[in-house]
């Protein structure tokens, strides 16, 4: 909750007045600032409203933060988050075929653009799906694994048919979707 006011308030106002100001430099401004208001609003609500059990975390004291923020326990740290680092090696892909495209020149980067932003949301979908099914054929796996067997079969059934009419749907729909993002004939055209 504590991120919202950030998120909701100031964020839309900094853009109103930085963009105008600074132009595209603006916009970083108030992303910047913005991020930092929303973890000073966190760290605030963790403070002053402590929403969490005490046997849990002791809360924000300096002990804590002088033990978290020590050499060992960042060491620990990192390598805890290594893996997932790694995992993200699918994202830097992306962001390295940005780049890319953005050599072939600007007609290639906007007709990229258009795309990188439905990926996510095209993922999203099985994602979903995925999660909900892999929590529920774990809760049944010790009981009867004939049963999840059949929900695993059925997940991926139905995991088909979902993109399946995901892929129809946008091929029916294409120039509805990209004339959300532009109304350029080129890239309409790419």
């Amino acid at each position: 909750y504590g991120g919202t006011p950030g998120c909701l308030v100031v964020h839309p106002l900094l853009l109103r007045w930085a963009v105008p100001r600074y132009g595209f430099v603006g916009s970083g401004v108030a992303v910047s600032l913005s991020q930092t208001v929303q973890c000073a609003a966190v760290l605030a609500y963790l403070r002053f409203f402590r929403p969490h059990d005490p046997e849990t975390w002791p809360g924000m004291t300096r002990e804590v933060l002088r033990e978290s923020l020590g050499l060992r326990p960042m060491i620990r740290y990192v390598k805890l988050g290594f893996g997932g680092v790694l995992s993200m090696t699918e994202w830097w892909f992306w962001e390295v075929v940005c780049f890319i495209a953005g050599k072939f020149g600007v007609k290639a980067l906007c007709i990229h653009t258009v795309v990188y932003q439905l990926i996510p949301l095209l993922f999203m979908l099985p994602l979903g799906l995925s999660i909900g099914m892999s929590v529920r054929i774990g809760h049944i796996l010790e009981r009867d694994v004939d049963k999840a067997k059949k929900i695993a079969v059925l997940t991926m059934g139905c995991a088909v048919v979902l993109m399946s009419a995901v892929a129809v749907g946008v091929y029916a729909y294409r120039m509805v979707i990209i004339s959300i993002f532009t109304e350029d004939e080129e890239v309409v055209e790419g």
